[in-house]
């Protein structure tokens, strides 16, 4: 599995930003980069990539759903809750990861989490934390392979943006 397919597992959990509410769900974009280092960041591997992210908060339902785009490629990912504790459980639509967030902060709008996920083809995990400061928020994760050794660094930030500009920018990445 490519690393930089990874970088989208990022995104969970920064509720604080409200672009659009309805009864109960609210839906933010956001938009950023994410760029792939060796575990101790002096090695760059590639380019930045940009990223595209569509957040679907569900309360009620306990849910939090994800589309994500890199240019080429759409992942989609679900959170759902663990009883009423800030564990969220979490997967992609073709299972090739599973794993677990834990958020810290006010309920539904929390400003910190941190997590693991291990891949489904037994190729290793992502350990990562992530921090929410207005309306950016950076993320810092390991790539570990399955021996548990730290193979790449994966640092992301991202910003709430419009729906229109998330619109915009998602119709120049298609373009490409």
């Amino acid at each position: 599995m490519r690393i930089d397919l990874m970088a989208w597992l990022s995104w969970f959990a920064a509720l604080g930003i409200s672009a659009q509410e309805g009864e109960n769900e609210t839906v933010v974009w956001y938009a950023g980069t994410s760029r792939t280092t060796s575990p101790d960041g002096e090695t760059v591997y590639g380019p930045a990539v940009n990223i595209l992210v569509k957040r679907i908060v569900q309360p009620a339902q306990n849910r939090i759903l994800e589309i994500v785009h890199h240019p080429g490629e759409r992942f989609e990912a679900q959170l759902i809750r663990l009883e009423k504790s800030t564990t969220f459980a979490a997967s992609d639509e073709g299972k090739s990861w599973t794993g677990f967030l834990e958020f810290s902060g006010k309920e539904w709008s929390w400003d910190s989490w941190s997590y693991f996920v291990r891949m489904s083809d037994g190729s290793g995990s992502l350990i990562g934390k992530a921090k929410l400061m207005e309306r950016t928020f950076t993320i810092e994760k390991f790539f570990h392979d399955a021996a548990g050794k730290k193979k790449a660094r994966l640092f992301e930030e991202l910003r709430s943006i419009s729906e229109n500009e998330y619109q915009d920018r998602l119709r120049k990445m298609q373009e490409k």
